[in-house]
């Protein structure tokens, strides 16, 4: 549809990373992490990101479009990812921005850390808020 299209174009144009976004996931593979993305974004809308070196710094992609993946806050495509990367659960940590974000780790059993001003309950179970990526660097 129209619609598609000019978000595609949109995001091919004017998408950048949270500042320090790529530089975490650089610093995450250099140390041998294996690094998934979740998201309730259709492919269509990753794809137009490429130029921003997603495919590259990730290991695995789920998004909306894989079947029998539920998006969030079901905690399918986190499990999806972990299952298929034959990750450690309890190893494992989930960064975010929303609520739906912070509901699908709670479910998965995954620690949260909280990115941004998007407003979360105060009771949420949040490991960390931080304000950007950049926060996490180092650590």
């Amino acid at each position: 549809p129209d619609v598609d299209r000019r978000y595609v174009r949109l995001l091919t144009e004017k998408a950048k990373w949270l500042e320090g976004g790529d530089a975490l996931l650089r610093q995450q593979k250099g140390r041998g992490n294996l690094v998934p993305l979740v998201t309730n974004s259709r492919l269509i809308y990753i794809e137009a990101m490429r130029h921003l070196g997603i495919f590259e710094l990730t290991d695995l992609i789920v998004t909306r479009d894989l079947l029998g993946v539920k998006p969030k806050p079901c905690s399918s495509g986190i499990l999806y990812a972990v299952k298929q990367l034959r990750l450690d659960i309890t190893n494992c940590i989930f960064v975010g921005d929303n609520q739906f974000d912070h509901d699908a780790a709670l479910a998965a059993g995954i620690p949260y850390i909280h990115v941004g001003n998007n407003s979360l309950p105060e009771k949420a179970c949040v490991m960390q808020r931080i304000s950007g990526p950049h926060e996490l660097l180092s650590k």
